[in-house]
């Protein structure tokens, strides 16, 4: 394989996983997992975890039939929830710091904090509560709002610095305009500052005229810099697969002989005898 192919064969895989990823987003996006209780505990999972994450969030669910609140202990500001289960003698405690606000729930298990999806003993606590999926039990990177930010996808050269300055430009300025957006005020501000700086670049770029040098910054490369030409890597003969130790029993294989004379330099069709005799 040619260093052009590995590069093409590498931009294919990568197309096809965006690829990929797209179309779950957008199955995600447009539609609602199916949930199997009435729990309002299940139905706001549903609307917040991505299918595929809320599948496990229901395995989960699923298991607290297997558990029962054992004991309830009161200490200043939290509730400890003892979780025993039903045919086992596995204890497992889940702490809870408020119940009407649910800011922070936590259990002994640790399976939140190994795998990101809250445990059946959380579930258990959550239910008697009659409370909804509490935020502290949901992680962002599991959600349908992971890819809320700005992503830019540009296909510069790979030494060009362009895309990832962009890119956190953006990530900076999309929650203040989000911000912005809800005031009338900051949104004329903000509509007034932009268009000045805008005017502004314009006057510059007039003036100093360069119209035609904004790849070469970008990529960092002089103007009279003399371009590198990447070719394929030099073919190096391998060695080969190494040589096999010989066994000691093994029995030399018998030379072909010529069935006429019984000579090991050649066979019957080139026998000399023979052909004397033709």
């Amino acid at each position: 394989m040619t260093l052009y192919d590995m590069v093409d064969h590498y931009f294919h895989c990568l197309s096809r996983i965006r690829r990929n990823e797209s179309q779950l987003d957008c199955e995600a996006s447009q539609s609602i997992p199916v949930a199997i209780t009435d729990h309002v505990l299940e139905n706001s999972a549903a609307h917040c975890f991505t299918p595929a994450n809320f599948y496990l969030v229901q395995k989960e669910i699923k298991r607290t039939n297997m558990y029962e609140t054992g004991e309830i202990l009161e200490t200043d500001g939290s509730t400890k929830y003892l979780i025993v289960a039903k045919n086992g003698s596995k204890v497992f405690q889940v702490d809870c710091d408020d119940e009407e606000t649910l800011a922070n729930v936590s259990c002994s298990c640790l399976k939140f904090e190994c795998e990101g999806i809250p445990c059946c003993h959380i579930m258990v606590v959550l239910i008697r509560l009659g409370a909804v999926m509490p935020q502290c039990c949901v992680l962002n990177r599991c959600t349908l709002n992971a890819k809320s930010g700005s992503t830019l996808d540009i296909p510069d050269h790979v030494n060009s610095m362009k895309g990832t300055r962009l890119s956190e430009l953006l990530m900076l300025a999309k929650p203040i305009f989000e911000e912005a957006a809800c005031s009338i005020d900051e949104y004329l501000r903000w509509k007034e500052i932009l268009e000045h700086e805008r005017k502004e670049k314009r006057k510059r770029d007039d003036i100093d005229g360069e119209f035609s040098t904004h790849a070469d910054q970008d990529n960092n490369l002089k103007p009279n810099a003399t371009p590198i030409n990447v070719q394929d890597p030099e073919t190096v003969q391998s060695k080969g697969a190494p040589k096999r130790m010989k066994n000691f029993l093994d029995q030399p294989k018998p030379k072909r002989r010529c069935s006429e004379c019984k000579s090991t330099e050649h066979d019957i069709r080139t026998c000399p005898r023979i052909k004397r005799r033709r």
